[in-house]
């Protein structure tokens, strides 16, 4: 195992078992909230992650706060110079790193969601690791 894999699950080992942070899959796509359909297309084509596990495209702001999510649905009907955050899936639907994994079931089942987005305490993703996950 690399240096960076080891690192990952050493972060991700921090976390409790049952938890939503201890179950994060730390594969997922952010675009600045000020983007457009165009750079979400751009970012897509760049990700280095596994596409099948990308379903909803997050929007965050320059300090790493959560700010929306965009299922790849909107993306697709949408024109490349549409703002992203006028195609943001409502309520933004999040977990918080402390979630225990009854509630985490629970918003999957609420939402019929595909991922989930798991934050801190100040809806912070820069400081939960490697940010969201996807269940």
């Amino acid at each position: 195992m690399g240096p960076e894999e080891r690192k990952e699950i050493v972060e991700l080992l921090e976390f409790g078992e049952n938890t939503a942070a201890g179950r994060m899959n730390t594969e997922y796509l952010a675009v600045n909230v000020g983007g457009s359909v165009g750079d979400a297309i751009e970012a897509l084509r760049k990700f280095e992650g596994g596409v099948e596990t990308v379903s909803t495209i997050y929007l965050v702001d320059s300090h790493g706060t959560l700010a929306g999510a965009v299922p790849l649905s909107k993306l697709v009907l949408a024109a490349s110079s549409d703002p992203l955050l006028s195609l943001t899936q409502e309520p933004l639907i999040f977990s918080s790193v402390k979630n225990k994994d009854k509630e985490v079931v629970e918003l999957f089942d609420k939402y019929n969601l595909f991922t989930l987005p798991v934050v801190d305490e100040n809806r912070n993703c820069e400081r939960v690791g490697k940010e969201m996950c996807g269940f």
